[in-house]
Order: structure tokens, then C-alpha cells, then sequence
């Protein structure tokens, strides 16, 4: 066989193993801001994941339904900024189940991003997390750091292949439920600004979980794989590991499917019982808004039938009083007005009258003196 065919024969083996460990990703970016976007704040995160073979995509809007999470094998859903509605949670939960494809949370989102990890068994907590010990140069603030303590599951042994250290640059701890897997926490001194992790609590930083068919990993900070950090320390290998391990998780050996299924199912009752209580209070608080505005509605009633009854009883004929007294006077300065205006032109008829008289009288007496 000659070396031409030898070579060929080894780039199609190659290609061919591509091909068939390359995946479909979906990368759920509704409501995402340009920071954490692939076709801004994170382009080089997704031409990572290119770069090993994977077919990437996004959505950046409408809605997460079966059919749209159905060719897909893992889901990113990065810094979720969006409340995400029943039947999308149904579906993402359906995809990872039923389907047994990948999810990977990252980053908290302000939080909304517990809508999907809670199912899973990982709360994510509202509290910034400090480490006074391991602070990354160039940075001033104790909530960026680094850390280096894995955990020490067959899960953690795959995903920390060629990682030593991660930086974290604005995180929350990671409160996990019993078959949930620490990959990475803090150390002795990390604590939270809440008091929700004191110090010594050793606060996880990055999870994963084994539900169903499927598996998920929930990471903590979004910011280091941007643009921007994903070149600091491991970073980037961490997040292509995450990734790997998605398309090609390590056997759990523990949890069988039902207790997984029964455990999301829990968590998914967990979320609605909180939705429900949130929507109680909001009942509760409209419904005293609405007796308050009642009350004010009947004080006002009162108030203007108060104000009618005094109109009422202060009223001659059509007009009140008052306006009674303005009128009346208003008649008299009429009737004074005509009687001194009467008055003066009988003044001045006396006045032309009497000087007429005289000067008749001048000119007889003028024509008496002519004759003499």
C-alpha cells in the first residue's frame, strides 16, 4: 500500500472521528446583552467551540419549545436574563430527561438563572462571594479572585484535565442538593457579602448533575469565559471542558433514573410553589391597593354629599345668599346711579333756561335806548 493512500486513509479516519464527536449546541441568548452575546462580548467563545467541530447556534428570540430544542444535543443558556415561562422550563427540563441532552447554566443572571438550576439540585445564591487571600493582579476589588480547589468525583477528574486555576470576577456560592457534584470551590477564607457562606464554608463555585438521560453543569461566573478572561489562567480549556464533558458524560454509577426524575420533579414543584407565593403576595397587595382606593372612592362620596347638603341649605331660590347680597347691591348702585344722573340734567335745563331770560331782557332794554 502505497504512502499516498496511507495518508489519505488517516485524514478520512480523522475527519470521520470529527464528524462524529462534533455536536449540535444551542446557545439561548433572548434577552442577552451584548457583553455576553457570541456575536459580541463572547464571539470567541463560540468560535472555540467551533474550532473542535461543533455545530453552533442561537436563539435570540421566541420561545424554548420541544421542537426547537429537538436537533440539538446541548443547550447554553449564559448570564439568563429573561423570566422564562412554564412551558419553557417544561421543555428545557423534557430536553435533559427525556431526550438526555447537555445543559449548561452559566453564570446567575441576577439570579433568574435558579428557574433551571433548581430542578437539577443547585440553588444559586443572591450573595457576591469575597476572597481576601487569592486576588487576581491588577484588580483592587476582594470579589475577584481565583481558585484552585476541585473536588475530587471521577466528574472532576475529566473536567480539570490541563486546569490548574480559574478566575472568578463577580461571583455567587452554590448551595447543592445531595446528588449534585462539587467541581470547584473556594477556599477557607471565601465568604459571602450576605453572611449566606462565612468564612471556612469553602463555598462551591462550579456544578454538575446527573438527571435522567441527561446532565447538567451549573457555573457560576459568565464573565470568564467572555472575551475579555478567557485567557486568563484556564479559563478557556475549563469552559471547552464543561462543553466535552456535556456531549460525553462520565457514568454517574449512583443515581438511577427514576430518583433523578423524582428529584427534578421536585425541584420543578419547588419552583411553581415559589411562582405561586409570588403571585399571592401580588393578589394580596392588590387587594389592599383596591380597599384603600374603596375607602378613598367613600370619603370623597361623603365629602361631596356634605358639600351638596351645605349648598342646599344655603340656597334662596336659585341662588345662594351670598350672591342674594351682591345683587341686592348691585340694584341699589343701579337706582343711586339713575337718581344723581336724573338730578344732574334737571340742573342743567334750570341753568340754560335762566340765560335765555336774561338775554332777552339785555337785548329789550338795547332796543328801548334806540327809540329814545
Amino acid at each position: 500500500m502505497s504512502k499516498t493512500k496511507i495518508t489519505l486513509g488517516l485524514i478520512f479516519l480523522l475527519l470521520f472521528m470529527q464528524a462524529a464527536s462534533a455536536k449540535k449546541i444551542l446557545i439561548y441568548e433572548v434577552g442577552t446583552s451584548g457583553k455576553y452575546s457570541t456575536t459580541g462580548g463572547y464571539s470567541r467563545f463560540r468560535q472555540e467551540l467551533q474550532n473542535q467541530g461543533h455545530d453552533v447556534a442561537t436563539l435570540t428570540r421566541g420561545q424554548l419549545t420541544r421542537s426547537t430544542l429537538e436537533p440539538y444535543d446541548i443547550l447554553i443558556m449564559q448570564d439568563l436574563r429573561k423570566n422564562l415561562d412554564t412551558e419553557e422550563i417544561s421543555s428545557v427540563i423534557w430536553f435533559v430527561l427525556q431526550k438526555g441532552g447537555g445543559l449548561f447554566i452559566n453564570g446567575d443572571g441576577d439570579n433568574r438563572a435558579n428557574q433551571l438550576s433548581i430542578p437539577f439540585g443547585v440553588t444559586i445564591d443572591s450573595g457576591v462571594l469575597l476572597d481576601p487571600s487569592d486576588p487576581i493582579p491588577g484588580y483592587d476589588e476582594q470579589y475577584v479572585f481565583s481558585a484552585d480547589r476541585f473536588g475530587d468525583h471521577a466528574v472532576t477528574k475529566k473536567i480539570r484535565d490541563g486546569v490548574a486555576k480559574i478566575g472568578f470576577y463577580k461571583t455567587s456560592g452554590l448551595k447543592l442538593g445531595v446528588d449534585a457534584i462539587d467541581v470547584l470551590h473556594g477556599d477557607s477564607d471565601t465568604f459571602s457579602d450576605t453572611g449566606s457562606f462565612p468564612s471556612g464554608s469553602q463555598p462551591v463555585l462550579s456544578a454538575a448533575a446527573y438527571a435522567g438521560n441527561g446532565v447538567v453543569y451549573v457555573h457560576s461566573d459568565a464573565e470568564g469565559f467572555s472575551n475579555e478572561h478567557i485567557e486568563e489562567y484556564h479559563n478557556k480549556r475549563l469552559a471547552l471542558n464543561i462543553v466535552q464533558w456535556l456531549a460525553y458524560p462520565v457514568d454517574s454509577g449512583s443515581s438511577t433514573l427514576d430518583v433523578s426524575k423524582l428529584k427534578v420533579i421536585l425541584g420543578e414543584l419547588e419552583l411553581k410553589r415559589q411562582s405561586l407565593e409570588q403571585q399571592n403576595k401580588l393578589l394580596k397587595q392588590e387587594k389592599a391597593q383596591a380597599l384603600a382606593n374603596h375607602k378613598l372612592t367613600l370619603s370623597q362620596e361623603e365629602s361631596v354629599k356634605s358639600d351638596l347638603a351645605e349648598l342646599k341649605g344655603s340656597l334662596i331660590g336659585p341662588f345662594k345668599i351670598t350672591n342674594w347680597v351682591f345683587i341686592l347691591i348691585g340694584v341699589v348702585i343701579l337706582i343711586a346711579s339713575f337718581i344723581y344722573r336724573k338730578k344732574k340734567l334737571g340742573e342743567t335745563k334750570s341753568t340754560e333756561t335762566g340765560g335765555e331770560e336774561e338775554e332777552k331782557v339785555g337785548d329789550l332794554e338795547y332796543e328801548m335806548e334806540d327809540i329814545l
